[in-house]
């Protein structure tokens, strides 16, 4: 795994400005719900920051009720029962930078995080090409710090299959982030 991380670093600060204007592009579809697809956004900022970054996009979203990832996490956790005080290991397609912000999150969140395995993608291509053979022993290298769940940030990192069936093997339930994005989005129009 490999990569520049300074290009990562620019790739990172070009993204944010761009959002607000992705979102009013989108509404002209008339969906029901919108989910924010960038998810390493979401996670900036810790709890305030995806706060804050959730108010200021539906100002601008006429009522559509638009899904953050990292909020969606949150919610996805207590449905299963894992409160504030639970320890959560992540994988993420991420840089050091991006780790630091899921960890900060979950950790202002109440969770007692156990580690942050990020695998330093260079990019959309890299994070889809990245393998179900590195999938699963990043995710067995966090479970033996023994979390009570192993969330995947990161909504390009394809793993809703394999997440299933690792939490099985593993024996912890492994939340990836379109799986968690996709049922919160159903559960705020009152599909679920």
């Amino acid at each position: 795994v490999g990569g520049n991380l300074e290009s990562y670093r620019d790739g990172i600060d070009t993204q944010v400005p761009v959002i607000a204007e992705a979102v009013e592009m989108a509404l002209h579809t008339k969906p029901s719900a919108m989910i924010l697809a960038h998810s390493m956004d979401t996670f900036r900022g810790a709890m305030d920051g995806a706060r804050l970054l959730q108010e200021r996009l539906d100002e601008r979203t006429h009522g559509v009720p638009l899904v953050l990832p990292s909020l969606a996490y949150l919610a996805a956790l207590k449905a299963l029962g894992l409160g504030p005080g639970a320890r959560l290991a992540a994988i993420t397609p991420y840089w050091p930078p991006e780790d630091a912000h899921v960890d900060a999150f979950f950790t202002s969140a109440g969770y007692k995080v156990t580690r942050v395995l990020g695998m330093k993608r260079q990019g959309a291509f890299a994070i889809s090409a990245t393998t179900a053979a590195e999938l699963t022993a990043g995710l067995r290298e966090l479970a033996k710090d023994s979390p009570d769940v192993i969330v995947q940030p990161g909504t390009n990192l394809a793993s809703v299959k394999l997440a299933a069936e690792a939490s099985a093997w593993l024996g912890i339930p492994v939340l990836p982030c379109n799986t968690v994005a996709y049922w919160y989005a159903l559960r705020t129009i009152g599909v679920m």
